[in-house]
């Protein structure tokens, strides 16, 4: 209800407004966020900056556009990092190194950063993080473990953390369909077929029942 200009002038309403609309219309939600970024970018604010380019890159990652587009957010993200830039909190730090954790992950898999970003995840994994995102990274950890690793053992472990996880209430839709989708590989190279068919079975039906057409890509690739 807030006049546009008022939005347009004021990064955060537009971060928080192209946040909203992450789930229901990604590709207005990015270009929201772009001109929160520019605005958080002339008054300076480092950390809107960086909330702005996260959740950026989140959105190419779920609809599967070129992760070529996210090159620009990935150096704003490395360049905090390579500064020591104080987060305000840990679900913050973890939400924007979980982004370029995951990004990286298919981007450039032989970055030197890769093994410090996914030992700083599994610390904070079990911290006070909301329980989304605490899946969200477990399921990020699994796909690093499973694709550039090949470290099964660790993929197995994680799950097992994880898993409890999965009956809290809080849990959201989307939660499910990036979980089932990257733990599956594991089960996939175990050679354990039947399980894996059981975890991505659900994933189409997720997707048509809760009005997901961009995520279908994900849900579809196994």
């Amino acid at each position: 209800r807030l006049p546009e200009d008022m939005q347009t002038a004021t990064p955060w309403l537009l971060f928080w407004r192209g946040i909203s609309h992450q789930f229901v219309n990604p590709f207005e939600a990015r270009g929201i966020l772009e001109r929160a970024y520019e605005g958080f970018a002339a008054e300076g604010d480092v950390m809107g900056k960086l909330s702005a380019a996260s959740a950026i890159i989140d959105i190419v990652f779920f609809l599967r556009e070129s992760l070529l587009s996210t090159t620009r957010w990935i150096e704003v993200l490395q360049d905090a990092l390579a500064a020591n830039f104080v987060f305000p909190s840990v679900m913050i730090e973890a939400r924007v190194i979980s982004s370029l954790f995951s990004v990286l992950t298919y981007m450039r898999p032989e970055d030197s950063h890769l093994p410090h970003y996914a030992e700083r995840l599994e610390q904070v994994i079990d911290g006070e993080l909301e329980v989304n995102q605490r899946v969200l990274i477990g399921a990020h950890l699994v796909n690093y473990y499973a694709h550039v690793v090949g470290d099964i053992s660790t993929c197995e472990r994680i799950i097992m953390r994880i898993t409890p996880l999965l009956s809290a209430p809080q849990i959201t839709v989307v939660t499910q369909l990036l979980w089932r989708s990257f733990c599956v590989l594991p089960f996939i190279l175990s050679g354990k077929g039947d399980e894996a068919y059981e975890i991505v079975r659900p994933l189409l039906p997720l997707v048509k029942d809760n009005n997901l057409p961009f995520m279908e890509s994900i849900a579809s690739f196994y």
